[in-house]
């Protein structure tokens, strides 16, 4: 199994206690979940998505700031308006951590709160996104190491998938054919789908 770098783990726990303690709606995502879900690869940052809630994104910067992360407020704002997103920082050493927040924005994104699981990191409960969610961003970023991640996921959980709902999207998205593709090399490489 990818690992976290070191301190993701406790990183991620703060961040995560400090949401749930705000009640703001939130998934896990990127690199972190994909390893969650079988990708063999390290991963150095953290990915939310988080739902549009001006209150308590707000609540969330200051909670964030006490806990020690680096917040740029006023970066924060111009990119949450412009980009639908916005990261602070975690003093770690020997680099900082990087944390995004995605802001959902479309109907796809706003969906995959209803699909949302629940694991486990160390003492916090933590939403993260499905796995047939998580395979469907990383389709559609379309990165080298995000369709290495979505062989990784498909290896682990194989039959589990729901390959349905997969094909359903992908068709609304406009990513079939990649997904098409992703599935055949996963059949032809780990013999999988």
């Amino acid at each position: 199994m990818g690992r976290p770098a070191k301190n993701l783990k406790k990183i991620t726990e703060k961040v995560v206690k400090i949401l749930n303690g705000i009640r703001l709606s939130y998934l896990l995502t990127g690199g972190i979940a994909s390893v969650l879900y079988g990708s063999q690869r390290d991963t150095f940052d953290l990915d939310f998505v988080i739902k549009r809630e001006k209150e308590k994104i707000e609540l969330l910067i200051k909670k964030l700031t006490s806990a020690g992360f680096i917040v740029d407020e006023e970066e924060i704002q111009f990119l949450s308006k412009l980009a639908n997103r916005f990261f602070i920082e975690y003093p770690a050493k020997p680099l900082p951590v990087r944390v995004d927040f995605w802001i959902s924005k479309t109907v796809f994104d706003r969906h995959l709160f209803e699909r949302q699981k629940k694991l486990v990191i160390g003492k916090q409960r933590v939403r993260t996104i499905s796995p047939e969610d998580l395979l469907l961003d990383k389709i559609h970023t379309g990165r080298s190491k995000d369709l290495k991640d979505t062989l990784g996921i498909i290896a682990k959980l194989g039959k589990k998938l729901d390959y349905k709902y997969l094909h359903f999207w992908a068709k609304i998205l406009n990513i079939h054919d990649e997904l098409k593709k992703v599935l055949k090399q996963a059949k032809e490489e780990i013999g999988r789908y």
